[in-house]
């Protein structure tokens, strides 16, 4: 199985690879190729960025306010324990949310946290941060992208440019391969096998060993490591790394 996938690797590159050199780099950066990588990759930054931003004090003094908007008993009384927990979302319309107390009472002890009111509103900040800085992170992909689409549009009429239009297209192709296949579609089957489908575990780290470049990609995704955490999942354990 390993070779089967190194040889689909393989095939994947070689076409980023023919598709880079035949259509030099101004031609694969359309408008909406522009606007698809701005999207996709502001995800992906912003997924790497919050972890960060959620160590600020700054953050936290957003958290602390945001846990204010929930009132109620379910919401300030302490917790210290997961049975409390378990007792305070049987007992409220929290209830819905008892299959995932262990978890929840897992994050409010790493964060310092004894009540329900201070880690609904950690997460709530979490999402109101992380939709900003998407938004913010997009515009400013999508101008930056833009203007060297705009750029590379001129300076590959120049005959002299040619041949380096066609590297720096080669070299792309490469680049958003990885980003697309290995950082974002890979990551994501991974995920899913880990969390979904646990019998396919075995198969996967199979796989992951037997094989050599697919190997290797999966190692070096730095990208997927980050995706991999917010799920509490660390990609590197499928290869004992």
């Amino acid at each position: 199985m390993g070779l089967y996938a190194d040889i689909a690797v393989c095939a994947i590159i070689l076409i980023a690879i023919i598709v880079g050199l035949v259509k030099g780099f101004s031609k694969q950066f359309s408008s909406g190729l522009c606007s698809l990588i701005a999207f996709l990759g502001s995800i992906v930054l912003t997924f790497v960025l919050l972890p960060y931003i959620k160590k600020m004090a700054l953050f936290s003094s957003f958290a602390g306010t945001a846990g204010g908007w929930f009132k109620g008993d379910a919401f300030t009384v302490t917790i210290n324990s997961l049975e409390e927990l378990n007792a305070v979302l049987q007992e409220s319309i929290l209830r819905i949310l008892s299959k995932l107390s262990e978890r929840i009472f897992n994050t409010m002890q790493e964060l310092s946290l004894n009540t329900l009111g201070a880690y609904m509103g950690h997460v709530v900040a979490g999402l109101i941060v992380g939709i900003v800085l998407w938004i913010i992170l997009f515009v400013i992909l999508i101008y930056i992208l833009r203007g060297i689409k705009a750029l590379l549009g001129k300076m590959s009429k120049l005959p002299v440019l040619k041949t380096f239009d066609r590297i720096f297209g080669l070299i792309w192709s490469i680049a958003v391969t990885y980003l697309f296949v290995i950082g974002i579609a890979l990551t994501a089957i991974e995920i899913i096998i880990i969390k979904l489908i646990p019998a396919g575990q075995e198969p996967l780290i199979q796989i992951i060993e037997e094989s050599h470049i697919f190997s290797f990609l999966h190692s070096t995704n730095i990208i997927g490591e980050n995706i991999a955490k917010l799920f509490n999942i660390d990609l590197l354990s499928l290869t004992g790394v």
